[in-house]
């Protein structure tokens, strides 16, 4: 249960014993050893030590980089937090944050010509958000479904507060990955 083999247990007690009338309790002390540890920890002994050292560790035979690329290592820390009263910063991508600390607006700065020159307005831009666990597929997901602009990345599942946010994450870096997983398949 410990190292997630179940198969390889219940085949190897078969093999060492030659007690075949014992399979089904193996089989049933087996998978109730992998289910009790899949309820207290998700991680094997085995990938536990490679997780504490950030690595990536795909569960099964997933191999694609969709699943297996973290989140952290993709996103931008390039946004600032505010409020609509304060001024809105025109080189990085505002959030800005309601009374209650609550997400409200997005604002990217975009460069618009006029009879004086080139200027830069914030532009509203619509926006999802995804915890850092997630995978970048998840976040494709999301922005398939919500057709957002851009992508929060937050420290807590499900949250909504500006405080939490910890990076964005652009469509065009997802766009990026499916092209490199294309080429690598």
């Amino acid at each position: 249960g410990a190292t997630g083999a179940v198969l390889t247990g219940i085949i190897m007690l078969a093999e060492m014993t030659r007690d075949y009338p014992s399979i089904l309790p193996m089989i049933i002390t087996c998978t109730t050893a992998y289910a009790l540890r899949k309820a207290i920890m998700h991680e094997s002994i085995y990938t536990m030590k490679l997780l504490a050292r950030r690595h990536t560790v795909p569960e099964g035979l997933h191999a694609a980089i969709l699943t297996t690329e973290r989140i952290e290592d993709m996103m931008s820390k390039q946004f600032r937090v505010t409020t609509l009263d304060a001024s809105v910063p025109s080189d990085v991508t505002a959030i800005i944050a309601n009374e209650n600390g609550t997400i409200d607006t997005v604002l990217r700065a975009t460069a618009t010509t006029s009879d004086t020159g080139l200027e830069t307005q914030p532009e509203k831009i619509s926006f999802a958000s995804i915890d850092l666990k997630s995978t970048p597929l998840n976040a494709l997901a999301v922005v398939c479904e919500q057709g957002a602009d851009i992508v929060l990345v937050t420290s807590h599942p499900g949250s909504k507060q500006a405080a939490d946010v910890v990076g964005l994450l652009e469509p065009s870096k997802l766009a990026a990955l499916i092209k490199s997983d294309e080429l690598l398949s």
